[in-house]
């Protein structure tokens, strides 16, 4: 059972709209104790570590907010900051603004692929397990589509190529559009099902490479 999906889809757009960011704080206030402790699918994270990974990223970069550090994530993840091969050249800078602490080397609020890895990496180290930003991802799938939405206006990094296969995709579909989305019950059944298809060509794609390479 995904605890997080559960209390997404148990508050309307009015309250979440109305209350900000208040549903990351309750997500809890409707699920007994024995189901928050029921382990994460494979491939998914803990509440627990995900809060973790979060703020991390919040010490990291001095952000006042867990709220805003999820943001972040958020814009990052939406840019195809998850993929494996991301690394520096996607830039997450969704609250960057000049401050007397800013450094070429280091600008404040940016967070990058590469550094949003090794936060992943660091913290899956101290717990023993392996994590990527791709769990955390799925495990907050609904919860960046939410964001991307109300807060950040940024459609999945996938949504350009649907839009040039299928020919039609509504702007409210286009912020589910990632990756991580394909697994997600909240997700449009448009926008998986074009998602599934197209991990199935990819892979396809990949072992005919490797065949012909042979």
């Amino acid at each position: 059972m995904n605890t997080t999906n559960k209390n997404f889809n148990s508050l309307n757009d009015e309250n979440l709209a109305k209350n900000s960011f208040e549903y990351f704080e309750s997500k809890y206030s409707d699920i007994p104790p024995e189901e928050q402790r029921i382990p994460p699918k494979p491939g998914y994270l803990p509440d627990s570590l995900c809060e973790l990974i979060v703020e991390q990223v919040n010490k990291f970069y001095g952000i006042e907010s867990q709220k805003k550090s999820m943001i972040l994530i958020a814009e990052l993840c939406q840019k195809g900051g998850t993929n494996s091969t991301a690394g520096e050249n996607i830039v997450a800078s969704y609250f960057s603004r000049p401050t007397p602490t800013s450094t070429p080397q280091r600008p404040y609020r940016v967070l990058t692929a590469s550094v949003f890895k090794e936060i992943c990496t660091e913290v899956g180290v101290r717990n023993k397990m392996q994590i990527t930003p791709r769990q955390f991802a799925r495990t907050k799938a609904s919860e960046i589509a939410y964001i991307s939405q109300k807060y950040l206006r940024r459609e999945g990094d996938l949504a350009y190529k649907m839009r040039a296969e299928v020919g039609e995709l509504s702007t409210k579909d286009a912020f589910w559009c990632s990756n991580f989305q394909s697994a997600n019950p909240d997700c449009p059944p448009n926008v998986r099902k074009w998602l599934m298809d197209d991990l199935t060509k990819r892979r396809a794609n990949k072992k005919d490479s490797l065949q012909m390479k042979q």
